[in-house]
């Protein structure tokens, strides 16, 4: 029996997870709306986020209030927690919230020479096409139960989860830097993945029960654990491998960004790692100019001095005149 106590520290560690898991959606919104710019946030991400978190919302809203569903779940579960809570459907939904404002944001906004890789197209359109044949399947056959299909849509996001962070790595690796790209995000999200493992590990311990780290809410675990290791890898692309900053901005911890300057219009459209080469040059070039200017400097300043002994010799003469 689950004391009370046990219960609320669950609860409490559930709104933490999902507190931190939604915060991680904002910075990179904000640096999206700050910068004007989306280059440097991979379209795939975007795209299977959209599909993954769409799945998601549905796998936790029918599980969490579909009594039909529940029933199946524990027939085949007895004894087993809720693998859902209220904090599991909050940030579903506000997650897909989120990911459609992102996705406006890049219409709107320049991406440079950024482009959906038809790649991704193919896999989300799989995707796609399998979840009404999955509906037909569960609601023809006896043998596959809705909680099923639900399952299903878990395996969907969690495929796509896998997926989603390869395109944003290999663009971090291909410019060799991370602007553009929220560390705020990660952050937020490695502490959400941490904490959704931890309410999971706590629900299990007090039930004696750890069926959910087998069969029970495999999606759920499966993501924590996909989470914080590609965020590992992220947090190390960006503070260890591609430290050099190119961009004009600065970012607190919550995506609270402040703009040195402002960028010309015409600047607006470029890439960063335009940008970047534009200010390298110009660095350059005054350097250049200070060169030059230094010399001739030097060169009038020594033309316009004289020699004493000549002076002397100019007076010595004027004087015997």
């Amino acid at each position: 029996m689950v004391s009370h106590a046990e219960e609320t520290v669950s609860l409490i560690i559930g709104f933490m997870y999902t507190i931190a898991w939604s915060l991680s959606f904002y910075p990179q919104a904000i640096e999206n709306w700050q910068r004007k710019r989306v280059d440097g946030l991979s379209f795939e991400f975007l795209g299977f986020n959209l599909t993954g978190f769409t799945c998601y919302t549905v796998f936790n809203c029918v599980l969490f209030w579909s009594k039909y569903v529940k029933n199946e779940y524990f027939e085949e579960h007895p004894g087993s927690p809720s693998p859902v809570r209220v904090n599991d459907v909050v940030f579903a939904i506000h997650a897909l919230i989120l990911t459609l404002i992102q996705i406006i944001q890049c219409i709107i906004y320049p991406k440079g020479k950024q482009t959906w890789h038809w790649i991704a197209k193919v896999i989300t359109g799989i995707m796609w096409v399998s979840i009404p044949i999955a509906i037909i399947v569960a609601s023809s056959s006896k043998a596959v139960t809705w909680l099923d299909f639900l399952n299903f849509l878990g395996y969907i996001k969690l495929t796509l989860t896998i997926f989603k962070y390869i395109p944003q790595a290999w663009m971090n690796y291909k410019r060799k830097s991370t602007v553009g790209w929220s560390i705020e995000n990660i952050i937020l999200d490695f502490t959400g993945g941490a904490l959704s493992i931890l309410q999971m590990i706590m629900d299990s311990w007090a039930k004696h029960d750890w069926s959910l780290f087998e069969l029970g809410n495999l999606p759920k675990v499966a993501l924590g654990m996909l989470s914080i290791s590609f965020d590992i890898l992220f947090m190390i692309q960006h503070y260890c491998l591609y430290t050099k900053r190119c961009d004009d901005r600065v970012i607190t911890l919550w995506g609270i960004i402040t703009r040195k300057h402002k960028f010309d219009k015409q600047e607006k459209g470029k890439s960063d790692m335009e940008i970047a080469h534009d200010e390298k040059q110009a660095l350059l070039n005054s350097e250049k100019k200070d060169e030059v200017n230094g010399s001739e400097k030097s060169r009038s300043s020594s033309e316009s001095e004289s020699d004493p002994s000549e002076d002397l010799e100019n007076i010595t003469n004027q004087n015997q005149d």
